[in-house]
């Protein structure tokens, strides 16, 4: 939409995130200074609030003037709403108000001016904190649905040395902030092979859960994932609700192959079978060499339990992949086949928590979404833009956390970015992508538990562009 200018209705300063004055029909104002318009005629300060509400909730053609504006004040997000509301509420009240000789009582007009500024205070720090004040310790959690029920806390873990922290790491972790997941970076100063980062992954996660969550509750969550090849797709709401759905201590993701393990070991044909309907891949699934399996082993890449359980567990993998025995395999998804053959953990087969792309690429689509999945009252992703997601076509599920480890060179982690909203560059979902990642900050933990603090937009700022 084109806004005419003229002299007696000069261009509103974007830089300021207040709402403009409208200078426009009369050159009346309030004795108090303060642009209330209390002694405008009726006509005129209607005038004025329709100009403002079509300046703070109308569409925008010209993505400067969205980037020149504040995040909590450009159109369409919560402060846009909340300035449009209260001028629409101001110019109505101003209207309803007894007049003597066509203007408001000094008196009054003072009163009402303390109170309408007054409310401006509170909205400012409400929509302020909205949009940038999110730097808490766990991931956020809103009740919704879910609002009968006890939410635990929900801390991220991903394990990385800084010499592998490079754009697909910083993807990973934007895609983790834009859906306000508060990630924790471990290993940060690690060094050696490939064997020993996979050793330090399990090891470096049991000495953080005995130092930095030491005062975690039994109930508290924990989440692992890769650090460089997952992308976050649903609030953290959606994955705590989903794992309570399957009454589990642990879950982790599910893979159409057992691998590294001995496909005829018991590590492999002691686990449960698949829950899914045979035939839902191919009219092969399972028969050996088919290559069309029904997921049912462990995927490492994405993991989730409670802290009394992880605890344990984590101890005794670290044990068992530091046993001469191990060497033969020198990755942690071996052991988490072990432990999912005991009965110790259980995997999440319809891919409703992790989906993990190895084996099943081709039952992916993207698809605009403008509803939100189980019937939840998430506010998190912007529904009302239609974003782009992830669906598995197959099952039907959009997943909380895809994790895409399709080939050795993982080529769809360059496809794929700039398809889902979170990886979108351009100005439908950019100020969204900016708004939540321009202050985040990343938390790294070291082995003793100590902890320090660096800003997103300071570590990538050369590998992501949304700034």
């Amino acid at each position: 939409m084109q806004h005419r200018v003229s002299s007696e209705n000069p261009a509103p300063n974007l830089e300021d995130p207040r709402p403009q004055p409208f200078h426009g029909g009369s050159k009346k104002t309030d004795s108090d200074g303060l642009g209330l318009g209390l002694e405008l005629e009726p006509k005129i300060a209607e005038q004025r609030e329709m100009a403002e509400l079509e300046k703070w909730g109308g569409d925008v053609e010209d993505e400067r003037e969205m980037s020149a504006t504040p995040y909590p004040y450009r159109r369409g997000t919560p402060g846009a709403l909340f300035a449009s509301a209260l001028l629409m509420f101001r110019g109505r009240l101003v209207r309803s108000l007894p007049r003597t000789g066509g203007q408001v009582p000094q008196a009054l007009s003072r009163r009402l001016a303390r109170i309408f500024l007054g409310v401006v205070v509170v909205i400012a720090a409400v929509t302020w904190y909205v949009a940038y004040g999110r730097g808490h310790r766990f991931s956020s959690l809103s009740s919704s649905k879910w609002s009968g029920e006890p939410i635990p806390r929900l801390h991220l873990f991903m394990p990385i040395n800084k010499g592998l922290a490079n754009q697909r790491f910083c993807r990973s972790v934007l895609t983790a902030v834009v859906h306000e997941y508060d990630p924790v970076i471990y290993n940060w100063e690690e060094d050696g092979d490939s064997g020993t980062l996979q050793k330090a992954k399990v090891s470096g996660l049991r000495n953080v859960l005995d130092t930095y969550l030491s005062e975690g509750t039994p109930d508290d969550l924990v989440l692992l994932t890769d650090a460089t090849d997952v992308w976050f797709q649903l609030s953290p709401q959606f994955l705590v609700s989903r794992f309570q759905e399957l009454d589990a201590d642990i879950v982790v993701g599910a893979d159409m192959k057992c691998w590294p393990n001995d496909e005829d070991s018991e590590d492999c044909t002691g686990v449960a079978e698949s829950p899914l309907p045979l035939g839902i891949f191919s009219d092969s699934d399972d028969e050996s060499g088919s290559g069309f399996r029904r997921p049912r082993w462990a995927n490492s890449g994405t993991v989730i339990g409670r802290l009394s359980a992880m605890r344990p567990i984590f101890q005794k993998m670290t044990e068992m992949m530091e046993s001469p025995e191990y060497d033969k395999w020198g990755t942690d998804q071996a052991a988490f086949n072990i432990f999912l053959a005991q009965g110790k953990i259980v995997v999440d087969p319809r891919f409703r928590l992790f989906w993990a792309n190895s084996f099943d690429v081709p039952s992916m689509m993207w698809i605009n979404t403008p509803y939100p999945p189980d019937g939840a009252s998430d506010t998190i992703t912007p529904w009302q833009l239609y974003p782009p997601l992830a669906h598995h076509k197959l099952t039907g599920e959009i997943p909380v956390v895809v994790h895409l480890n399709d080939h050795a060179n993982k080529a769809k982690l360059e496809e794929w970015w700039g398809t889902p909203w979170f990886g979108n560059p351009g100005r439908r979902f950019k100020h969204y992508v900016h708004g939540r990642a321009y202050n985040a900050t990343l938390r790294f933990v070291e082995v003793d538990g100590a902890v320090r603090e660096e800003r997103l937009k300071d570590l990538c700022e050369s590998h992501l562009d949304i700034w």
